[in-house]
């Protein structure tokens, strides 16, 4: 069975979007899950709620890692990962949510043929009615141009990334543990929140990345974000 970490990581959270978000994470099947829960210097982590809900729901292999003070994103992550010793590590926050329950271990049979420093695949944002009922609106436009990706152009990818400023968000990403580790560390000393720089590091320095939707599976989330006039939270597909 595959293995992957997934590394939560929290700020002042939501416990009803930190709730959900973990049961996203535990719902997984086919896939052997390490959790990693670490938090940036909150005054509440939930962490009692969080260990409560997990041992409830029967699900042992998780850690905490508490930061004392808000050291920002990019500290916070590399705290996390300073215990993972899975090869591949999915970023999630408090909020967001794996598409389905086959999500990670289809993304794990992509990652084991394709050998890559990051993966990502589809956005879906979402918002959530008063009635607890959830209404998903596709957004495509991650990153706006697909085509060079499709097509494998690693000279295109780069303009586009490198030039264009046609980012991959960091909420639909998977990395290669060793390699987030090594990145996050170059840039930690200046960048304090903006994670997703790690990736144009990556690109720059002619790192391989996939869209994992090219070869016909679909990994995606639902994430947090903004939709005309409404409020919405979002899916990692």
């Amino acid at each position: 069975m595959f293995k992957i970490a997934v590394l939560l990581v929290t700020y002042n959270p939501d416990w009803n979007k930190f709730r959900r978000t973990l049961y996203s994470i535990i719902s997984q099947k086919n896939v052997e899950i390490s959790l990693i829960i670490a938090d940036d210097g909150s005054e509440n982590d939930c962490f009692d709620f969080a260990e409560g809900y997990l041992k409830n729901n029967g699900f042992t292999s998780y850690k905490f890692v508490k930061n004392i003070k808000n050291l920002g994103t990019v500290k916070n992550i590399l705290s996390g990962l300073s215990i993972i010793n899975e090869k591949y590590v999915k970023l999630i926050s408090p909020g967001d949510f794996l598409y389905d329950e086959d999500t990670l271990a289809e993304f794990c049979d992509f990652a084991e043929k394709n050998p890559a420093a990051f993966y990502f695949g589809n956005m879906f944002y979402y918002s959530l009615d008063k009635d607890n009922s959830i209404t998903i609106y596709e957004d495509k436009k991650n990153p706006r141009d697909l085509r060079p990706w499709k097509k494998m152009d690693a000279k295109k990818i780069r303009w586009n990334y490198l030039v264009n400023r046609d980012y991959v968000c960091g909420a639909v990403s998977v990395y290669n543990t060793q390699k987030l580790s090594e990145y996050l560390m170059r840039i930690s000393s200046f960048v304090k929140f903006a994670e997703d720089c790690s990736m144009i590091y990556m690109i720059a320095n002619k790192e391989s990345a996939y869209y994992t939707n090219t070869w016909g599976g679909y990994f995606m989330n639902l994430v947090q974000g903004f939709q005309p006039k409404t409020l919405v939270h979002g899916l990692c597909v």
